[in-house]
This record gives structure tokens, sequence and C-alpha cells, in this order.
């Protein structure tokens, strides 16, 4: 499936599986790749999901990670943990 810039996926539960490949196999830089281009589509997707979710627990600490959500609008926290 090719998604173009603009374009809206409908349920953030597709997007979100597509961002899970990389956490499945322990690649973590790729699962970030994923993220990061999931992050520049207009979707039912968003940093406070990546937060709020345990899939993605394995990257919190990570740099990168932390980058990608600030550069969208997350703090990197869940709402009254910190």
């Amino acid at each position: 499936m090719t998604v173009s810039p603009g374009q809206s996926l409908l349920h953030y539960r597709v997007v979100d599986k597509i961002g899970e490949g990389g956490m499945v196999t322990g690649d973590h830089e790729q699962a970030i790749d994923r993220l990061e281009e999931l992050l520049s589509i207009p979707a039912m997707f968003s940093a406070e999901v990546l937060v709020a979710d345990p899939t993605w627990r394995d990257l919190r600490a990570h740099p990168r990670f932390q980058t990608l959500l600030a550069k969208h609008g997350s703090s990197g926290t869940l709402e009254g943990s910190g």
C-alpha cells in the first residue's frame, strides 16, 4: 500500500501495526524510522498514542524516540504521571 502526503488513513490500529514491525524483530532503529514516517501523514495516530501504548515501552528511553515525541508535540510522559 502506498500512502501519499496528505492522504488520511482511517484507523490508527492499521497504522499502529505497520510501525510495530521493528519492535517484533527488536530493531528499534527500524521501528523509529517507521514511526517517523507514520507521524508525518494525517492519521488517527499521534505521539500521545506512542506514550500511552505499552507496545512502545522499550523505545521510551531511546534518544531518537524522545526527539520524535518532542517534534510531534508530546512531553513523553503520560498525563498526570510526571
